[in-house]
């Protein structure tokens, strides 16, 4: 288990069978960058060593965490920029950067390298965004001990270990993408109208309810109420409330004996064709 209070660098080997789970890990570290230190260490594969004069272009992705000190960073179409603790550093495969400690400050980073074919959908999907390779999340415990874990799960290369550590990754790449998200709407006023509509939902599962009607009952406009709510949830309204009159009709044939017919009804759905079909799609009943 590396200590956090250490330099810990690996580069582990990737099997076919790890390529083909669609993620896999290239690299991951922790090092404590002292001030007038030189950068970055010498103790890396060439591939990965650079200059700031010349910078440098990887083939794999990485994201870099910040957790004292400060530096710069510059990128490809992105300009020169301050590094402050609580950065990350994300790179991608092909696109020139340059980074680097404040001779002054020298820093403390964790990093992970990582490559695969559903890093490249999520790419080409736009869940990782090239022209944003600079994240401020702050300074976060459970993300730290994330990055310490996929450390320690490679260190140990184990039966399964690029699985196991590509799992701690993607509870990474997950909170990192939902953040700015979640920061956006915190404690807003979107926010509790959301819940408030939501709350609305569930109370009238069984009713009849549009979209509208929650409009107005919020003093909303319907098309500023979708707007919202498409934002916030990432589902049109209506769909939404057809998403929770699924899951009870999947509750209630689960748990009573009562027909579909009878189902569809008890949930207010006007065509029994439409539910039946709508159900067997959503829950592969």
């Amino acid at each position: 288990m590396i200590k956090t209070n250490h330099a810990f660098a690996k580069y582990p080997p990737v099997s076919d069978k790890d390529a083909d789970f669609g993620i896999y890990i290239t690299t991951c570290g922790y090092s404590v960058i002292q001030p007038g230190s030189k950068y970055p260490p010498l103790d890396h594969p060439s591939s990965y060593i650079f200059t700031w004069e010349k910078g440098r272009i990887l083939s794999d992705y990485q994201i870099i965490y910040i957790t004292a000190g400060e530096g710069i960073f510059e990128g490809e179409n992105y300009p020169l920029s301050h590094v402050s603790p609580g950065t990350i550093i994300f790179l991608f495969p092909g696109a020139w950067h340059r980074y680097k400690p404040l001779p002054e400050k020298g820093w403390k980073e964790y990093w992970i390298g990582f490559s695969g074919t559903l890093v490249h959908l999520w790419e080409k999907k736009e869940f990782l965004l090239k022209k944003q390779p600079i994240l401020c999340p702050g300074i976060h415990e459970h993300l730290i001990d994330r990055f310490i874990n996929v450390c320690n799960t490679v260190e140990s290369e184990k039966p399964a270990f690029q699985q196991m550590a590509s799992g701690e990754l993607l509870a990474i790449l997950g909170w990192l993408y939902a953040f700015p998200f979640q920061k956006q709407y915190d404690g807003s006023e979107p926010e509790r109208i959301i819940n408030m509509a939501k709350a609305m939902m569930h109370e009238k599962i069984y009713d009849r309810l549009s979209p509208a009607s929650i409009a107005r009952e919020l003093n909303m406009s319907y098309s500023r109420f979708r707007k919202v709510f498409k934002e916030y949830t990432g589902m049109a309204p209506a769909h939404y409330f057809l998403h929770l009159k699924i899951q009870k009709a999947r509750e209630l044939a689960a748990s009573t004996s009562m027909p579909f017919k009878e189902i569809s009804d008890r949930l207010e759905f006007d065509n029994n064709f439409y539910f039946s079909r709508m159900f067997k799609h959503k829950t592969g009943m």
